[in-house]
């Protein structure tokens, strides 16, 4: 006996929902993802931020000790979860955007504290702990960030890789203020950068020197593709979510 048109109809109709709910589902466990972590990296970053701006002497340098290595741990954790989780959608992005911002501000305020903290840690004799410590986390991010943008649809990572590129050399400025103060104050670097432009790893560890900004320039920071959102008109996103949706 045939199926009526109505049981064929009734058929069609579930297999498409079946389709649908397992691609809404993958969807919302990136976007989870992705603001999950970001989330947990913009937390540790304002503790990091309380604990340089804190810092008066070198009784002080413990609470930098643990901020800074939550910091590394925090953003390489991160790092893990990205790499695995599916790409997102254009849409998605979006919802992101508003997070990116926040990163974007928090990360130069971070930065632009450690400088002005500058002189505080050459009295103290700890340049050299802190630009290891800038060191460490700026490599981190750097690939972070490019591991993040990867997973962004293709309209946006080149604004995003521009982003990376300039916070690049922000880390790179603030690591060759640092690297200055240890030099002159007669501190040794275990193990940071030999020259004032550390080599950050782009995306998937894939190593690069980044050239630094000129002298007294401040790039605008972009954190992730989410906030290279800003250079697609918002008619192209409706347009290309609407057409993902039919």
């Amino acid at each position: 006996m045939k199926p009526s048109i109505p049981a064929i109809f009734t058929l069609a109709m579930g297999a498409s929902a079946s389709a649908v709910a397992p691609r809404a589902a993958v969807e919302a466990r990136s976007l989870e993802v992705v603001m999950r972590v970001m989330t947990n990296v913009y937390e540790n970053m304002v503790r990091l931020d309380g604990a340089i701006t804190r810092f008066q002497a070198i009784h002080d340098v413990e609470e930098l000790k643990q901020h800074g290595g939550e910091m590394v741990t925090t953003i390489q954790s991160a790092d893990a979860e990205v790499l695995g989780m599916t790409p997102i959608t254009l849409e998605e992005a979006a919802q992101f955007q508003p997070l990116s911002e926040k990163l974007n501000v928090m990360g130069a305020a971070l930065l632009g504290h450690a400088v002005e903290k500058t002189p505080t840690f050459g009295q103290a004799g700890v340049c050299s702990y802190a630009q290891e410590m800038i060191s460490r986390i700026g490599a981190n991010v750097i690939k972070l960030m490019g591991d993040v943008a990867a997973k962004f649809p293709t309209d946006v990572q080149g604004e995003g890789n521009q982003g990376i590129q300039r916070f690049a050399n922000l880390f790179a400025e603030t690591v060759a203020r640092l690297n200055a103060c240890a030099s002159s104050s007669g501190q040794t670097t275990s193990s940071g950068p030999t020259t004032p432009f550390p080599i950050y790893p782009k995306p998937n560890s894939t190593a690069a020197v980044w050239s630094p900004t000129p002298t007294g320039t401040r790039p605008p920071v972009i954190f992730t593709a989410g906030a290279a959102l800003n250079g697609v008109a918002t008619g192209a996103v409706a347009l290309m979510a609407a057409a993902y949706f039919l």
